[in-house]
Parts: structure tokens; sequence; C-alpha cells
């Protein structure tokens, strides 16, 4: 996660970029295995879905939003603000 984050932020990589997205994928993947288990994946979730590219990945972050969103409050609620937005 903060690889990303490095790479996109203060080495001003592209999210477009094959790295990044084959790390987004990589996060949504061990998202959606955790996806039944009430731990905290909200931060990875953002980092991820900020950065993704294409309505494809974005759908996959969406429905794991739903999915986690009896895990989470009103965290949840301000985190889709924040994809909405991006």
């Amino acid at each position: 996660m903060i690889e990303i984050s490095i790479q996109t932020e203060i080495l001003h990589i592209e999210p477009s970029d094959s790295k990044i997205q084959s790390t987004v994928r990589l996060i949504l993947e061990l998202c959606s295995q955790m996806s039944q288990e009430p731990i905290s994946l909200l931060w990875p979730l953002l980092t991820a879905g900020a950065r993704c590219v294409g309505e494809e990945n974005r759908n996959w972050v969406r429905q794991l939003i739903d999915v986690f969103r009896p895990f989470y409050c009103q965290d949840l609620e301000v985190a889709v603000s924040f994809l909405i937005s991006h």
C-alpha cells in the first residue's frame, strides 16, 4: 500500500502506469479474499481505489465497499465520498 502512495505522490508516477495498476489489482484481490472478515481493510481499499483506472476496477472497489459496509459506519461514508470525487 505504501509503495503506490510513494510512487504516485512523491515520484509522480501516473496511476495508469502498469506497475501501479498491478499493485492496485493485488490490493483489490486481497481485500476480496478477506471480505468476510471483520478487519480494517478500509485504508488499503481507499489507497487502491483512489488509483484505479478503468470502470471494471472502479466497480470492483464499489462492490467491496458494499461488502465492507456492515463493518464500518461513518468512516465508510466519508470513504465513498472521497472515491466518488476522484
